[in-house]
């Protein structure tokens, strides 16, 4: 899955060329004009809380100078029209005094005030928003996947409890997320993998149901290879490593763990003892849970349950015993396939995610409602002077 995102800047590459590359390399070069030139705590501000803080002031100085310059122009035609006015006729004097004149000069006035507001709101807002305000949140990102990979000890002593640990599984399958993949591993002498990790729940489901009919009916074809010729059978290390070979995708950042069940009760001598086994899953991060039969509870089986016990808390995960046979081991199994499932769910959350996000605030609105009513006051001044003309 996804992993610290932080927002930054966006770059210009030659093979690739974006609006936002564009602007943000104008941005940098006013920056590096016009940085000298303002405190350090206003920049220092301006950099936490724009995106592009010399762009949008160079929007707003451009259209300040082009409202100054219109404001000239506007002044100077007033003024030519003014000094004609007085040589074609000396009486403007008189026509100055009149209330009538006294009154269109305070509704002018008003209309340029007006004009004049709308224009600084205009500009400004457009200069915000140019400028990209926004803040960074920070958020959940997706979850990361869980790999989980069920590696049952087939030996004819722990039929019963294969029995009781898929249908356990089973039950927390809707607990599963997107991206969470589960796989079966059967082993004895010898491993077969029954069903590679995959996030197929129906696959699963259909396939642990298989396994577990298998068990409970003693359906030796389901597990044929796993007893070699060799007079060998729950060899547990090697049984391990074979499960923990069946993870792949390990560049990716996952939450991988074997539920292994056994009764730790190997026949032979195989290539891993169950210590190896465990530092070969724990140098691939992977946690092993075990689930015990029933039979680790008896005095004479003490060093298999502290080996099994030492095993997996090697890994960072822990050994629990199913019980007694009956519904009181098919409660305790399922508790305890619960309890690894709740564990591996808090072992993978989701990945913290800091992205920037813009907030032009209320310059988005007021930029364009200013620059209509500015029109609309415009329109309807240049409608107004174009009827008295016509008059």
């Amino acid at each position: 899955m996804t992993g610290l995102a932080t927002a930054g800047r966006a770059t210009v590459s030659p093979a690739t060329i974006t609006p936002d590359g564009v602007l943000t390399r104008l941005d940098d070069v006013l920056r590096t004009a016009l940085a000298p030139l303002l405190p350090d705590r206003l920049e220092r501000w301006a950099a936490g809380h724009l995106l592009w803080p010399y762009l949008g002031a160079a929007v707003l100085l451009l259209a300040l100078v082009a409202l100054v310059l219109g404001a000239a122009w506007g002044l100077r035609g007033t003024r030519a029209r003014a000094g004609e006015d007085a040589l074609v006729s000396r009486r403007a004097a008189r026509l100055k005094a009149l209330p009538r004149y006294a009154s269109l000069r305070r509704r002018r006035r008003a209309v340029g005030a007006v004009t004049l507001v709308l224009a600084l709101l205009t500009v400004g807002s457009a200069g915000w928003v140019a400028a990209r305000p926004g803040v960074v949140e920070t958020r959940a990102g997706e979850t990361v996947g869980r790999d989980l990979m069920l590696c049952l000890d087939a030996s004819r002593s722990m039929w019963n409890d294969n029995a009781l640990v898929l249908a356990a599984v089973d039950d927390v399958l809707d607990s599963l997320r997107p991206g969470d993949r589960v796989g079966l591993t059967l082993w004895s002498g010898s491993a077969i993998r029954v069903l590679p990790l995959t996030d197929d729940l129906t696959a699963v489901r259909d396939e642990l149901a298989r396994a577990q009919q298998a068990f409970a009916e003693r359906r030796y074809a389901y597990l044929a290879g796993i007893d070699p010729p060799e007079w060998v059978a729950s060899l547990i290390g090697d049984g391990l490593v074979s499960c923990a070979d069946s993870f792949d995708r390990l560049d990716e950042h996952r939450s991988r763990a074997i539920l292994l069940a056994s009764d730790n009760d190997p026949l032979g001598q195989g290539a891993y003892t169950l210590p190896e086994a465990a530092a070969v899953a724990a140098a691939d991060d992977i946690v092993v849970y075990g689930i015990g039969a029933a039979s680790l509870d008896r005095a004479k089986n003490a060093d298999a349950r502290a080996e099994l016990a030492s095993a997996t808390e090697a890994t960072g995960g822990f050994l629990a015993v199913t019980g007694p046979a009956g519904s009181t081991g098919a409660r305790r199994t399922a508790e305890i396939v619960a309890q690894v499932d709740a564990l591996e769910a808090s072992r993978s959350p989701g990945l913290v995610q800091h992205v920037r996000v813009d907030v032009p605030g209320a310059g988005r609105a007021v930029a364009p409602l200013a620059a209509l009513a500015l029109l609309a006051v415009v329109l309807v001044g240049a409608l107004r002077r174009a009827w008295v003309r016509s008059r």
